[in-house]
């Protein structure tokens, strides 16, 4: 049984007939990608029983066509609400699973005001889904961390005092990226002296001095996982 399958009979158990993962400019990008495969900032996903619909813009319908073996659904132009209306009316449906917490007051009175359906919040399935990893995930999780820690171990051997925390930052963002790392996982924390007291200290123009504890906060994204590291070190 696939991810769309387990979503399926869980979310089957308040009667939804289907489930749609809307992500506009990335605000459901990690459930688009879970249960799809799909990188793009702009997906409509319409998951059933028999069918798994992915729609998106001719931006990334070639992207898409690479990523996942869903059916692909251009969408060009117009209203995008009407678009997703007259895809959905071919359904026979009467509750439309929806990530609640994903979507924006705005497009949800767009969604009631054009699908005519019941809504329901399914974000607690997928929320259950994505907490227990197979083992493909961990294993790309592990190599997300084996590749912040060599990034680091990198950036530990030109580390001296005098460079800015803005330097260090920068520097062991580029090593993970060199390393073959998508992005950072977040904004790299470089946080020295007195504030490597603060909890998110944002790496600055403080120059890092000697024999002063330095917090490093970090991560890289690698084939859509993520790791987190903190470590504090000093330098003499």
């Amino acid at each position: 049984m696939d991810r769309v399958d387990k979503l399926m009979e869980q979310a089957e158990s308040e009667n939804v007939d289907a489930v749609m993962i809307i992500n506009f400019e990335n605000s459901s990008k990690a459930s688009s990608f879970y249960f799809s495969g799909f990188t793009g900032s702009f997906s409509i996903l319409i998951l059933h029983r028999d069918f798994r619909k992915l729609i998106t813009d001719p931006r990334y319908t070639e992207q898409a066509k690479k990523e996942t073996n869903f059916e692909i659904v251009e969408y060009r132009e117009g209203d995008v609400f009407d678009f997703l209306k007259g895809i959905l009316d071919e359904l026979p449906l009467k509750k439309l699973g929806i990530e609640e917490s994903r979507i924006s007051l705005h497009v949800y009175n767009q969604l009631r005001e054009k699908l005519g359906v019941e809504f329901v919040a399914v974000d607690k399935y997928i929320t259950l889904l994505r907490m227990s990893k197979d083992e493909e995930e961990i294993r790309r999780i592990r190599e997300a961390v084996k590749l912040a820690e060599e990034a680091f171990r990198q950036t530990l051997e030109i580390l001296k005092p005098g460079m800015k925390e803005k330097e260090v930052a920068a520097y062991l963002e580029y090593r993970m990226k060199i390393l073959g790392a998508e992005s950072a996982a977040f904004e790299t924390i470089v946080a020295s002296g007195w504030r490597s007291a603060l909890p998110h200290g944002r790496a600055s123009d403080k120059k890092i001095e000697k024999n002063e504890p330095i917090v490093f906060d970090f991560g890289a994204r690698l084939n859509g996982y993520s790791s987190d590291i903190t470590r504090m070190v000093c330098i003499g």
